[in-house]
């Protein structure tokens, strides 16, 4: 069989499992996404989130994650939920972390497709969702299966931008396929407009230091104060510049029966159920197989106090009393500054 007839296999054969776009790009990148990293971490845009900056002091090339490699497979995966209610009290977590951890679905997935490729065309793989130093933005802009906003999100034509980009590395020499999309921002400036902490740069890139994302889930630091009371009661991602995106009008619930399955009722979790969590132990019962493990618990637990804060809930303060009593001092002190507001309001 020919290349292109591999190619249209393996594509094939991935959409069964699930992925809704799977498209190839050449393993050599235009210079400016390179550039734009470079810049970007030189600025220190990335924070506390060294592995991204250790990839241009290594100098890692997809070279060295797989010898030989010849094609470059992207593939994105719909994860939008069904229509909700609206909002209310509670501390809010991203769409994408209702269900099972991503990570793990789309892994699982992605090691099918390396078996497939391995038995039936004897080509080498190599996986990555969000584990590996590779630009999956600029390959999935350069096949054509979004392009990157300003918002720093790939947006495709069919999902928005509502999904979970992976990436295999192959041996296989496959057809790349080119980049023939007309949609783009244009004049929009809506999510640079709507980001509370003023996050997004205007080269389509984020400083993850005011990210409310970075924030909840990477950062491992206190919250600077001028930040709290700009994240609302997100307490573990945020969607708003997703949310305010006109090309996201035509994104449809998902139908992957793994993202419609959902681990908690909805995006609202009580906050004194997490300012109630007692041990590492407690906070594994309920979050375990979860994207929100990531924040680990004691990222968890000062998201809830900063989200506490910002809710005006009198009742939430014995157990922000409490937590800022504990011997920890960086969860004391965002208990305190949550006491501070609610006490402000009595």
């Amino acid at each position: 069989m020919t290349s292109a007839e591999n190619c249209r296999l393996i594509i094939d054969y991935a959409k069964k499992l699930g992925f809704n776009e799977v498209r190839v790009a050449p393993v050599s990148l235009a210079p400016e996404y390179d550039q734009t990293f470079r810049d970007w971490t030189d600025q220190g845009f990335h924070g506390e989130m060294q592995y991204l900056s250790n990839r241009i002091v290594n100098n890692i090339r997809v070279s060295d994650l797989l010898k030989n490699t010849k094609s470059v497979i992207n593939l994105a995966s719909n994860y939008y939920p069904f229509e909700e209610q609206g909002p209310r009290a509670g501390g809010q977590i991203s769409r994408y972390a209702v269900s099972r951890d991503y990570h793990k679905i789309i892994k699982k997935r992605l090691k099918q497709i390396c078996t497939y490729i391995n038995d039936e065309f004897s080509g080498e793989t190599k996986a990555f969702v969000d584990t590996g130093p590779i630009l999956e933005k600029a390959f999935s802009e350069t096949s054509g299966i979004g392009y990157i906003g300003k918002n720093g999100c790939l947006i495709t034509e069919a999902c928005g931008s509502w999904v979970f980009l992976s990436v295999i590395l192959t041996s296989l020499d496959l057809p790349a396929d080119l980049n023939s999309m007309k949609i783009n921002c244009g004049n929009c400036t809506r999510c640079i407009d709507a980001c509370p902490t003023d996050a997004i740069n205007t080269n389509k890139t984020l400083d993850a230091r005011r990210c409310i994302s970075y924030l909840t889930i990477e950062n491992r630091s206190s919250i600077q104060d001028e930040l709290k009371s700009k994240m609302s009661n997100w307490i573990f991602g945020c969607d708003i510049c997703q949310e305010v995106c006109p090309h996201n009008v035509r994104a449809q619930p998902t139908e992957d029966r793994e993202f419609r399955s959902r681990r908690f009722s909805d995006r609202y979790i009580p906050l004194d159920d997490i300012l109630k969590i007692k041990d590492d132990k407690e906070f594994l019962e309920k979050f375990s197989g979860t994207a929100i493990m990531r924040a680990r618990r004691r990222g968890l637990i000062r998201n809830a106090c900063v989200a506490a804060g910002n809710s005006g809930d009198l009742n939430l303060i014995p157990l922000l009393e409490n937590i800022r009593n504990m011997d920890d001092a960086m969860l004391a002190e965002h208990a305190q500054w949550a006491l501070e507001r609610l006490q402000n309001k009595c």
